[in-house]
């Protein structure tokens, strides 16, 4: 099936800036990454409500319509990884998770200060309206319920119903994860991006309430670990990461465990990271 010239455009346009600073591990910059990406995108495009209700998004709030389809690039690589089946149903929930945005005044979204308590509420209730929203659509549940749970958590904290962990599916599981990183990742209309190292550090800390097995195989699939984590090298090697910056998060400085030698991930990725050690 061939990728019209307007999908093209939309989504070169829509990618452009999303990898800066290696947000989604360098992925983007791989050609057969993002040709897959691309191809996939345009598949869904090709469903008349899917374009219609992305479109309505884009109309009515560009943060949200650039969150959404961060998280679906980021999802449809994760869940690509992992080998799960339906993908492009899985990626048309992760695309549309934030539909229900479109149900919230603008004046709440574009707000440049913390919402208040009952705009914060106001906030909330776009799961309900999302899922309502694509039900109405006749979307499948397994997407319907990625708009409904997104903001669930492992502890019950979560909204809108403080769900147990018992009743959350693994692709909202890792969706959770992706929502968190992507909105801490990008600029928001009262928050400014923290970089991706900083992200990480920061879902590392969440572990509890986000699925702790989801945010390691993540941060595995960025490459991005915080400092002080042991891993394992693709040599076999034992190293603790002793620090890296903003710029070059996935080639930190590294100090083999047995050795005591100290180096930095070479440039060409000849050794590089293959699995995240600690316990979360």
């Amino acid at each position: 099936m061939p990728i019209s010239p307007e999908d093209r455009r939309l989504f070169l346009k829509n990618t452009s800036g999303l990898d800066n600073g290696f947000r989604a591990g360098g992925k983007l910059q791989q050609p057969a990454y993002y040709h897959w990406l691309e191809y996939l995108f345009h598949s869904l495009m090709k469903d008349q409500a899917v374009r219609q209700l992305f479109q309505q998004l884009a109309a009515w709030d560009m943060y949200t319509y650039r969150h959404s389809f961060d998280v679906f690039l980021l999802g449809s690589l994760a869940a690509h990884r992992l080998e799960w089946p339906n993908i492009r149903e899985m990626a048309c929930g992760l695309l549309l998770h934030d539909i229900g945005k479109t149900a919230i005044p603008r004046t709440v979204l574009t707000k440049q200060t913390s919402p208040t308590v009952a705009e914060w509420n106001m906030l909330k209730s776009h799961a309900r309206q999302g899922y309502s929203i694509l039900k109405d659509h006749g979307f499948s549940e397994l997407i319907s319920s990625m708009a409904y749970r997104h903001h669930e958590r492992l502890d019950g904290s979560g909204y809108p119903n403080g769900v147990p962990a018992s009743k959350l599916e693994d692709p909202v599981r890792l969706l959770s994860v992706l929502d968190v990183y992507s909105a801490l990742s990008l600029n928001r209309p009262y928050l400014r991006a923290v970089s991706p190292l900083q992200a990480v550090q920061l879902l590392q800390k969440e572990a509890g309430s986000l699925d702790p097995e989801y945010i390691r195989f993540f941060c595995e699939f960025l490459g991005i670990f915080p400092a002080g984590s042991t891993v394992q090298l693709t040599n076999g090697t034992t190293a603790v990461i002793i620090g890296c910056d903003d710029i070059s998060s996935t080639l930190p400085l590294v100090r083999d465990i047995r050795t005591h030698e100290t180096f930095y991930l070479p440039v060409d990725q000849t050794l590089r990271i293959s699995r995240w050690i600690d316990p979360l």
